[in-house]
């Protein structure tokens, strides 16, 4: 019984240590704001270091007149020169809730990444928007 015992913790304590450092090099940084734009807005920057996901929720919450207008949000890098357009996502309501997930792979490298918020109506747009990165 002592053998079995002794195995068992061999085994839990190997295992234990497999996963450490798995979950020691991924990490999550969520930030919560809101925005307000007639032509576009720049969210905070954010440090990504290996590849990963930036994901931007928004909560569209703007006047009633605006329902049925949407923006584009777009994933950007800061670069020396203009700041590099790695993706974008059309059809983010100016009412409602949207989601959009872009992959960071890479070939992209670590840098300072953001969310730009493009509306191309002219009119105010407001609501509050979530950024998720997992790397």
């Amino acid at each position: 019984m002592l053998k079995l015992i002794k195995k068992a913790s061999g085994v839990l304590l190997l295992g234990t240590l497999l996963f450490i450092p798995v979950s020691a090099l991924a990490s999550t940084t969520v930030y919560n704001s809101t925005y307000a734009m007639s032509g576009g807005v720049n969210s905070k920057e954010f440090s990504v270091n290996q590849p990963g996901t930036f994901q931007v929720e928004t909560w569209g919450n703007s006047k009633a007149f605006l329902k049925g207008y949407n923006f584009t949000v777009f994933l950007k890098k800061n670069v020396s020169g203009p700041d590099e357009v790695i993706s974008s996502k059309d059809d983010h309501k100016a009412i409602g809730y949207e989601s959009t997930t872009f992959n960071i792979t890479k070939s992209r490298g670590s840098g300072k990444y953001y969310a730009y918020l493009r509306n191309y109506t002219g009119h105010e747009m407001t609501g509050d928007i979530t950024i998720t990165i997992k790397d």
